[in-house]
């Protein structure tokens, strides 16, 4: 049978631990100072900053979850404002070109009020965009009594004149391009000349015009309406410079047009007098 382990005396490293401690005990009941020092505020230091550590990451952590929740507010708030900012663009943007399309339509009434010559108010579809003959796109045909040789004016002066006709739309030459020409006049002056086309966003050019003439820098340029195509007096542009060379016939005349073809939208078109199909300039014989 197994003795029992504690019979007797009792084990030499028990009696170290209680004399040390009892020890201990004393000498810290005479010196509480330093049983302070090693058993309250050492561990009250240790922990304290332990905890002071974990409250301040623990703000750390709340300042920078509160901040991220404002920058995704933040955010938000900026996407809203960018949406309402495009929007009002737009609406902007639209309020722009009804008032332009307004003020055309205004001039186009008060031309059409003052010119006695039959006409047709048509609204632009499309404008060429390829580097070719600069030409744009009416919505109006040859069911609305339009013609080739048509002359197309704008709210300012001369834009063109058809050169194809559709039964719903037709295609007019702009007077910026190098195949149109036009009989046009200074007024005061006698003589008239050709006003001719040099190409998209260039000048005029009035041609044939005598040195006698006595053209000046600002002189409004017009039609003679001995064309059948435009009435006397519209606007075609006005001179900007006039250039005179040796052993020249003629005046250097660069003209400004009246009108631009874009922020186009309604023009007017003047029935031609003639039937140009039927009445063939050259080589007609008188019946």
């Amino acid at each position: 049978m197994e003795k029992p382990r504690f019979q007797g005396k009792p084990p030499r490293a028990l009696i170290a631990f209680f004399i040390a401690l009892i020890a201990v005990m004393v000498i810290l009941g005479f010196y509480p100072k330093v049983f302070r020092s090693m058993f309250v505020s050492a561990p009250e230091s240790l922990f304290g900053g332990f905890l002071s550590g974990v409250s301040s990451g623990s703000q750390q952590a709340g300042s920078l979850w509160t901040n991220y929740l404002d920058l995704v507010a933040v955010k938000k708030e900026n996407e809203a404002l960018k949406k309402e900012l495009s929007l009002l663009s737009r609406r902007l943007y639209q309020s722009k070109d009804l008032f332009f399309q307004n003020a055309q339509m205004r001039a186009l009434l008060e031309l059409r009020s003052r010119v006695v010559k039959p006409g047709k108010s048509c609204r632009v579809m499309a404008i060429n965009p390829t580097s070719g003959h600069r030409t744009f796109l009416l919505d109006c045909g040859s069911v609305d009594g339009i013609e080739e040789k048509s002359g197309v004016v704008g709210s300012f002066g001369v834009l063109g004149y058809v050169v194809r006709v559709f039964p719903h739309f037709s295609q007019v030459l702009w007077i910026e391009d190098t195949f149109f020409a036009l009989e046009a006049r200074i007024p005061g002056i006698p003589d008239s000349g050709i006003i001719h086309g040099q190409g998209q966003g260039k000048s005029l050019r009035l041609k044939y015009l005598p040195l006698l003439s006595a053209v000046k820098v600002g002189d409004p340029v017009e039609t003679t309406g001995d064309d059948g195509i435009f009435p006397q007096g519209v606007p075609i542009g006005s001179v900007q410079s006039v250039g005179k060379r040796e052993k020249m016939l003629f005046h250097q005349v660069q003209v400004t047009p009246s009108e631009h073809l874009s922020d186009l939208h309604f023009v007017y078109v003047f029935l031609p007098e003639h039937h140009w199909a039927v009445h063939s300039l050259v080589g007609g014989l008188p019946k």
